[in-house]
């Protein structure tokens, strides 16, 4: 059996790694960028990696609102293709809540693909406004229940393990 942990990325061979993932994602997958998906906000995000026995399988980028009101942002959600559909998107997405709580976020939101919003909202986002576009996609944006976060991770460990047996692992080949 393996396991998930989500931990905050440090080192320069992990952002490294997050960006190569991101790149696939939304670059190459998704088509929302060409060449880069790098912004403004890169420089003052904070990014959780999922790893799986070492290697970086997921990425979520967290960063302050620019209002410097405890307002926090979310976004660039990625897992690597062969990993989806396994809980790393919903850990990902349950530690980014933890970390934005601990550093005194009063209100946590991000722009959610219209496909993602009933993933969200199972963990306890709700929608804000209309569906617009944003980098050429309708999203919705949507503001995590903070209230929800603290019910959630009362019962719940850091980082809940998730095992992973070989079977479960899709090939990209």
């Amino acid at each position: 059996m393996k396991e998930i942990v989500v931990k905050q990325a440090k080192k320069r061979d992990e952002i490294t790694e997050i960006f190569i993932i991101r790149k696939q994602v939304f670059v190459h997958e998704q088509k929302m960028f060409q060449g880069c998906d790098m912004d403004q906000n890169d420089s003052k995000s904070i990014y959780l990696a999922a790893k799986l026995d070492g290697e970086i399988v997921g990425t979520v980028r967290l960063f302050p609102a620019n209002e410097g009101n405890g307002h926090w942002v979310g976004g660039r959600l990625a897992v690597k293709k062969a990993y989806r559909s396994y809980g790393i998107g919903k850990l990902l997405v349950q530690n980014a809540m933890r970390y934005v709580k601990k550093h005194n976020c009063s209100k946590f939101t991000a722009h959610i693909q219209v496909e993602n919003v009933s993933f969200f909202s199972r963990l306890g986002w709700r929608a804000v406004g209309t569906i617009k576009p944003y980098f050429g996609r309708p999203h919705q944006l949507m503001e995590a229940s903070l209230d929800f976060a603290d019910k959630l991770f009362s019962s719940t460990p850091p980082s809940p393990p998730v095992e992973v047996h070989p079977h479960m692992i899709k090939s990209n080949k």
